[in-house]
């Protein structure tokens, strides 16, 4: 199974987008749900990267570390101002290429509102159409309050974000198993 989580940094110049996936293998599924309930601090319901002191960051991405191996990231540059769906398209695109060529045949992404999500499901079909994913991938979207696992996606895609605008520490405190895809519209 793969989760999958975006991070978009509109001040960079060239305006960052960025899809991430960890893959968690089934069988391990609810041993890592229970580690990321465990980091919610306080009375706090979800994991957010951008809301998180960089104290907090470093504690979610060590933590992030032990809790997944592989994953892959693909960050975007050449957002345009409004042009955020087509931009969360074409690396959602690419994701879904690189996880259908790992053999993942689920894919839980965090939901992007009911709009959003029909979007990325009629090209998800397009896609299974042209033979550019695997036809047993099965994607649908999932609330991060409910589906913990996204909490590892949503580390891996803040982390990436700011090692593409130029701090990496948290990216490399996550390890070596992230592959990252960089694309330019």
């Amino acid at each position: 199974m793969s989760c999958g989580s975006q991070a978009t940094c509109p001040s960079v110049g060239d305006r960052l987008y960025v899809l991430a996936a960890v893959l968690v293998a089934d069988r391990q599924a609810e041993e890592r749900r229970a580690g990321l309930r465990g980091l919610l601090a306080g009375r706090q319901l979800r994991l957010h990267w951008r809301e998180e002191s960089a104290a907090r960051r470093e504690q979610l991405a060590r933590a992030a570390a032990g809790l997944c191996q592989s994953g892959v990231i693909v960050c975007g540059t050449g957002m345009t101002a409004g042009g955020q769906a087509r931009a969360r398209a074409k690396r959602l695109q690419r994701l879904l290429w690189e996880l259908s060529a790992r053999g993942v045949d689920r894919v839980v992404l965090e939901t992007a509102g009911p709009h959003a999500d029909r979007a990325d499901l009629r090209m998800i079909d397009a896609l299974r159409v042209q033979s550019a994913v695997r036809a047993v991938l099965r994607v649908e979207h999932g609330d991060p309050l409910a589906e913990p696992l996204l909490r590892l996606a949503d580390i891996a895609a803040g982390a990436a974000a700011m090692a593409e605008t130029g701090t990496p520490r948290f990216l490399k405190l996550l390890g070596d198993g992230l592959v990252i895809e960089r694309l330019q519209i």
